[in-house]
């Protein structure tokens, strides 16, 4: 009676992985657009590296074109992926930029979160402050039509 195979290691399993954005290849600059099925390597970085809970992990997979490896990585504390090495991705739908550590885009994040932050509260006062100003014209609206039918009777 033959035992089955056990994986070497245990942080390292196979699974099917749908590309989370439009991405090239280093090598021979083929594309390869969002969601398309590829057959990937998840691992668990051994750091335990994680934020509020939520572990990052790394996709592992070749090209289907020339067959180069490429690593994608989670970031959840910016809630992204990030190409660790092989490959390009895109931002936007035009702009392609390298990133083949992931550690360009965490570093400005953390050297400019305060104003990133600042931003985003601002943002959100204005988007208030908005909603606001259109509550009160048409409530000014309102009035305006209540007295016209009042005039009318």
């Amino acid at each position: 009676m033959a035992l089955a195979a056990q994986p070497k290691n245990l942080q390292i399993e196979n699974v099917v992985l749908n590309l989370p954005r439009t991405i090239h290849c280093i090598k021979c600059r083929n594309t390869m657009a969002k969601d398309t099925k590829i057959n990937s390597r998840k691992e668990r970085p051994s750091r335990n590296l994680e934020f509020l809970g939520i572990k990052n992990i790394r996709f592992h997979f070749n090209c289907t074109q020339c067959s180069a490896g490429i690593v994608l990585r989670t970031n959840p504390q910016l809630s992204r992926v990030l190409c660790e090495a092989g490959a390009t991705q895109f931002c936007g739908d035009q702009h392609p930029r390298r990133l083949l550590y992931g550690l360009e885009e965490e570093s400005n994040w953390h050297e400019n979160r305060d104003e990133i932050l600042a931003q985003r509260i601002f943002m959100l006062r204005q988007k208030n402050h908005n909603m606001d100003q259109k509550r009160k014209m048409e409530e000014v609206g309102n009035a305006m039509k209540s007295l016209d039918l009042e005039r009318e009777i």
